[in-house]
Parts: C-alpha cells; sequence; structure tokens
C-alpha cells in the first residue's frame, strides 16, 4: 500500500495463480511489544534448517521466513502457516537500521575438520558499509571482531549490495 506506506505480506499459489493469503504486518504486536505499524517487507531468507546436538536437521516443520523491512529497524521472523497465512507466527527481531540484504546460514558441526556448527542470520543495514552477525541459536549478536573495539558487525568499508548464503 503505498499510499499508507505500509505492506503486507502476501503468499500466492503460484501454479493456481491466485492469492492464497496475507500476513497483515500493520495488525502485528508480538510478545516484546513491536509493533507492525509503517511495516514495509521487501527481502526475504528462508531457514529450513534447525539446530540441534547432533548438528543442523531438517525439523520437518515449514521452513521460517525471515524478512527485511525497509522502513522500520526490524527483521520479522515468520513461521508460516501455508494453508492459512493469517494464522502464521510472527515475531520481531530488532536491528540497527532497516536492512537491506539478508541470509541464513546453517552448517553442522566437522569433528575432523575441528569445526563448530552454526546457525547465523547475517544482516546487511541500509546506508551501512558492515554486515552483522545473528546467532539463531543463542538468540544473541555476535560480535565478529572483538579486537577492533567496536561491538558489532564486520565493516566492510564499502556499500554491502547483497548478500546470498553459501554454507562454505
Amino acid at each position: 500500500y503505498p499510499a499508507a506506506a505500509q505492506g503486507d505480506l502476501v503468499v500466492w499459489d503460484m501454479a493456481g495463480a491466485v492469492e492464497v493469503g496475507r500476513i497483515a504486518l500493520a495488525d502485528i504486536v508480538t510478545g516484546d511489544g513491536v509493533s507492525g505499524v509503517g511495516a514495509q517487507p521487501w527481502r526475504f531468507a528462508w531457514d529450513d534448517e534447525s539446530s540441534s546436538d547432533e548438528g543442523v536437521v531438517d525439523d520437518g516443520l515449514p521452513p521460517r521466513l525471515y524478512v527485511a523491512d525497509a522502513h522500520l529497524p526490524t527483521v520479522w521472523e515468520v513461521d508460516l502457516d501455508p494453508s492459512s497465512p493469517a494464522s502464521s507466527v510472527v515475531e520481531a527481531l530488532s536491528v540497527p537500521a532497516p536492512v537491506h540484504a539478508l541470509a541464513v546460514v546453517a552448517e553442522s558441526e566437522d569433528p575432523r575438520t575441528y569445526r563448530e556448527g552454526y546457525h547465523n542470520l547475517y544482516i546487511a543495514p541500509t546506508d551501512d558499509t558492515r554486515v552483522d552477525v545473528y546467532d539463531l541459536d543463542a538468540e544473541a549478536w555476535i560480535d565478529v571482531n572483538p579486537r577492533d573495539g567496536v561491538v558489532g558487525g564486520l565493516d566492510l568499508h564499502s556499500p554491502v549490495v547483497g548478500l546470498s548464503a553459501s554454507p562454505l
């Protein structure tokens, strides 16, 4: 809705070319009290994995959808109900600024190479030159460079124009 500066998430059945339903973000007030009034969803990333003590596993549930907001400093976390989108569970992750790009990457632990497993959300704030990393399992922001004295993401010293998921 351009005139209202408000957007909905719309779920489509591409085979039938029909709208299945909507998630009206303006009507959302999360458990943390975050309101969706003024929300403008635009970029998204799917996360069809979850973590356990055994590593990253497919839990058989519909994938979680992470939606960047072009107006609010929020990433919407949507546990999508594909048959009834309005019944989907929506939470909000507060971020430093509206988000230009995001990606979810998960990798299982590999004891042969001494590599730890991870399950992270990467975001690039709008009008910034950094990428911030959120640990989805610990539900905490990661200080990716603790030696620089600044808590936060990795400064790339150049505008970030996009992110793409690649575990390797």
